[in-house]
């Protein structure tokens, strides 16, 4: 085997935005692998070197930009053909200076949801996808008392509607229908069953037993589909990441709203979430702080 495919290449990789909610593309140099494909700018973690440090360093080598904050988000493996890569990507969240190509390399600020430049390494694909989600979401349990204007208040829904009354269900059903027909929400269901009679819906969530049964996306999910779901422990998490989960939710689980319950929350969620894969949220978590603390443990945001 090449031992350049053997052992991973440990790459710290900025994910770094402008007051306008554009991200910074870099171009790869002539003389590199995949010269003049596009790329987030990063570089190589030396030894002994922190992601962050690593990053920091390597930012103001390539583009005199001086990091001030940034936050853990996404860890991928990809395997080029030159090479096997470990991808550490983090939020930068504030910075001092301009850009400057110090390497004789493009640079450019561009929508991540539709980036005009092309083509993109393979390896940073999905990150466009999932810097479209939100930091909040809202998780409700259908009922008949959700109405348009409860919809409303979140441009992101997870609806349960698993524990929904028969006599209920298609009324509401038809209602969510008519509802999202005229509204620019993201609308993801618990049900499988409901959203295959739905018109206007955006992907689904499963719990962790269902997850636990779940091989692969389900077939009948659209490419462009949102699929999510609940996850307890690392193993399940790396189950939903390989069975092609967009994201996942870690679920605050006691009933005691304590410090000392929630420091152990907090404390659980950043050994499930360290390094994940794909991206994952706190769910249903108490106190004013808990999307702060999400966010310096590397999740995407708060579920609830």
């Amino acid at each position: 085997m090449n031992p350049a495919l053997a052992k991973p290449t440990e790459v710290a990789v900025g994910l770094i935005f402008n007051g306008m909610g554009q991200v910074l593309f870099a171009q790869r140099p002539v003389g590199k692998p995949y010269e003049g494909w596009w790329e987030f700018p990063g570089g190589k973690i030396e030894a002994g070197e922190s992601v962050q440090a690593a990053l920091t360093r390597e930012l103001q080598e390539e583009l005199g930009l001086t990091v001030r904050s940034c936050q853990p988000w996404i860890t991928r493996h990809f395997v080029y053909p030159h090479a096997t890569v470990c991808l550490h990507f983090c939020k930068v969240q504030a910075f001092d200076g301009q850009p400057q190509s110090l390497e004789n390399q493009a640079f450019i600020w561009d929508d991540p949801a539709k980036p005009s430049v092309g083509p993109i390494l393979p390896a940073a694909l999905p990150m466009l996808r999932w810097l479209t989600l939100p930091k909040r979401l809202s998780a409700l349990t259908a009922s008949a008392d959700i109405n348009a204007q409860t919809l409303s208040l979140t441009p992101w829904l997870l609806l349960n509607t698993a524990d929904l009354p028969a006599a209920q269900t298609e009324a509401f059903l038809a209602a969510l229908d008519q509802w999202r027909s005229r509204m620019p929400q993201s609308v993801l269901l618990s049900d499988s069953v409901s959203l295959n009679r739905l018109t206007h819906t955006d992907g689904l969530y499963l719990t962790e037993s269902e997850l636990k049964s779940a091989q692969t996306r389900p077939d009948f999910l659209p490419d462009d589909a949102w699929f999510c779901a609940e996850v307890t422990s690392r193993a399940m998490l790396n189950h939903a990441a390989n069975i092609g989960c967009d994201f996942a939710l870690i679920p605050y689980q006691s009933l005691d709203r304590s410090n000392t319950e929630q420091q152990a929350y907090w404390s659980r969620f950043s050994q499930i979430a360290h390094q994940s894969a794909i991206p994952v949220y706190a769910k249903t978590v108490p106190g004013a702080a808990a999307l702060e603390e999400a966010l310096n443990r590397g999740g995407q945001g708060i579920a609830g």
